[in-house]
């Protein structure tokens, strides 16, 4: 096992983020109900006090990274929940200030990492004290951190019944949850074969690269009929999914739409003195016809 003599920063700036098809992933690896890290200074009692960039070193042993918080500072008469609620919040800045080294890094990918900046938000931000204890369940179940399955689940099943919703569509026309002709990507061929799926099956013409709502909907249709157009999609000459297309495509839909969805479904899990609410969602009866 080497020393911890190495900081966060040199890291960054190293070329050791995982490439993978011309994209970049550094999404950490994180379990619920695990202890670790600043969780578990919240668990017993304690808080860092100095959280920066500059007090993140790392070990790394092999292809192994280890990563430790260094040099603690007292915060005096301060409140033990203030502290944390100030170290809460520099993870924020520091989450930031990586987004920052990323889009410098890969520019090509800056509007990936768009993702780590309104999860930084939520962080910088936070008010209330009272959210301390439960912040780690709610950061959790940002979009950031969705996996495949979550995602899937969230377009076949959610999404069919926001349609629905007159106010759902309506916050979809008015924000900016894709750029207009949003057809004039292919989607790793996704889009070639969901338009003739559409014509073979249903009748129906091609999607409107200018109507939003037809993004959604083709979207939403792409992760249900996943078998049926599996097998037409690809990218650099190697075979692709429909969670990488539209990753690939249009990495912040899923959090656009998820902002969308209207107030009265507005879960519990919330963040004060954010602007963005984080949402629970619910499971219903899967509606193929939406594409």
């Amino acid at each position: 096992m080497g020393l911890f003599n190495l900081r966060v920063p040199d890291l960054l700036k190293d070329s050791h983020m995982e490439k993978s098809r011309d994209k970049v992933n550094i999404t950490p690896d994180l379990n619920k109900g695990k202890e670790t890290g600043w969780e578990e200074l919240r668990v017993n009692g304690l808080y860092h006090g100095n959280i920066c960039l500059e007090n993140v070193y790392y070990c790394k042993d092999n292809e192994k990274i280890t990563i430790k918080l260094a040099n603690f500072q007292s915060k005096g008469a301060m409140s033990k929940e203030a502290a944390q609620l100030e170290d809460i919040n520099a993870i924020g800045r520091m989450l930031k200030s990586i987004s920052a080294l990323a889009k410098i890094g890969v520019p090509h990918q800056a509007e990936r990492y768009m993702l780590v900046d309104h999860l930084a938000m939520n962080l910088e931000f936070l008010a209330n004290t009272q959210q301390i204890g439960t912040i780690k369940d709610v950061i959790l179940d940002h979009v950031f951190f969705w996996f495949k399955e979550r995602r899937k689940r969230f377009f076949i099943y959610d999404i069919p019944k926001a349609l629905k919703d007159a106010a759902f569509c309506n916050n979809v026309r008015r924000g900016q949850t894709c750029v207009l002709e949003w057809d004039k990507k292919p989607h790793h061929g996704l889009l070639g074969s969901m338009n003739r799926y559409r014509k073979t099956n249903l009748n129906l013409p091609a999607y409107d690269g200018n109507d939003p709502i037809q993004n959604v909907k083709f979207v939403s249709g792409a992760y249900t009929h996943e078998e049926e157009v599996q097998d037409d999609l690809t990218f650099n000459g190697m075979s692709s999914t429909v969670d990488e297309a539209v990753q690939s495509e249009q990495p912040m839909l899923c959090l656009n739409l998820y902002k969308c969805l209207s107030p009265e479904k507005i879960g519990s899990k919330k963040i004060e003195g954010t602007q963005v609410p984080l949402r629970n969602l619910e499971l219903v009866l899967v509606n193929k016809s939406c594409v």
